[in-house]
């Protein structure tokens, strides 16, 4: 468990609460991916997503406990990867899978979705260190996904074609690629500027709260 400290729309700071998903949380990701994605998932992905020790599902809470953003990502050995994915990969060996990594809309552009992917290169340090890369799928039209990925360190590697079914229309999806060794140094550089940036916003918040105490005191 983690508390994050991220700036919200009104200047003040907002504390996070990041997590694993759990079982209680079954419900609550459910509607999270209604809300957040336009595609459905199966059944298996949910009870798995709160429950399969070898995945990363890592969820952001805010201070009334709801979902606001969430991860999800498997390891896959090469054999397990499909054939199409498997056509725009460079290397044969095992990748970490980001199945699902979203925002609730009104809690865009206040830093979750990038706590989220240094939670996962935390992960892989930790947990998956012969991994070497993490690969997603993303809507070839969502611009600002690819905005958002290619600042973090994504590469772009390839279309495919007929991917989603999106409301009767069939859509193409983007193969993004992420090498961790490449953006170890960046990730690190992020981790200490995203810890030092909540510690500089928590004294930001208690110093603004003190003294507009005080002012009320004083008049």
């Amino acid at each position: 468990m983690t508390q994050l400290l991220l700036p919200s729309e009104d200047g003040f700071v907002q504390a996070y609460e990041l997590r694993s998903l759990a079982a209680a949380d079954l419900l609550p990701l459910k509607l999270f991916h209604q809300l957040v994605f336009p595609i459905a998932y199966p059944a298996s992905f949910f009870q798995l997503a709160v429950s399969e020790p070898s995945w990363v599902r890592v969820g952001a809470f805010d201070q009334d406990g709801t979902l606001v953003a969430c991860l999800v990502a498997c390891p896959r050995a090469w054999e397990s990867i499909e054939v199409k994915d498997r056509h725009l990969l460079s290397a044969k060996e095992h990748y970490l899978y980001i199945m699902t990594l979203g925002v609730l809309p009104q809690m865009r552009r206040h830093g979750l979705g990038r706590q989220l992917l240094l939670h996962l290169v935390q992960e892989q340090r930790l947990r998956y260190p012969t991994v070497e890369q993490a690969y997603l799928h993303v809507l070839e039209s969502n611009q600002p996904a690819f905005t958002f990925y290619r600042s973090f360190g994504f590469e772009y590697v390839g279309v495919l074609e007929n991917y989603y079914t999106i409301q009767e229309r069939v859509q193409p999806a983007a193969l993004l690629c992420f090498h961790f060794c490449t953006n170890t140094t960046s990730s690190s550089s992020h981790l200490r500027q995203e810890s030092q940036l909540s510690w500089s916003r928590w004294w930001q918040q208690i110093w603004h709260w003190g003294w507009r105490y005080l002012r009320r005191r004083l008049t």
